[in-house]
């Protein structure tokens, strides 16, 4: 990739499709740089709190065993890390 900045690419994964109902259950960020250095990716898996659909989990391969473990968006927002 040729590039003449530094570019992030933000990717979210929900429970489904449904921006009214559904929830976010992973955050990613992958970071191409114009230099070449190589690019850095991090990832943050977020427990919905509500099941996530089996369509949703065969489009991301998430399922609500990988995410019980995580922290809520709720609890997120307050804590640091």
């Amino acid at each position: 990739m040729n590039l003449k900045k530094d570019l992030c690419v933000l990717d979210i994964e929900s429970t489904g499709v449904n921006p009214s109902k559904d929830r976010i259950v992973q955050i990613a960020i992958i970071k191409h740089f114009a230099d070449g250095r190589p690019t850095e990716e991090k990832m943050k898996l977020i427990n919905p709190t509500i099941p996530i659909s089996p369509e949703a989990s065969r489009v991301n391969g998430i399922t609500d065993e990988i995410n019980l473990r995580e922290i809520s968006i709720s609890n997120a927002r307050t804590t640091q890390t």
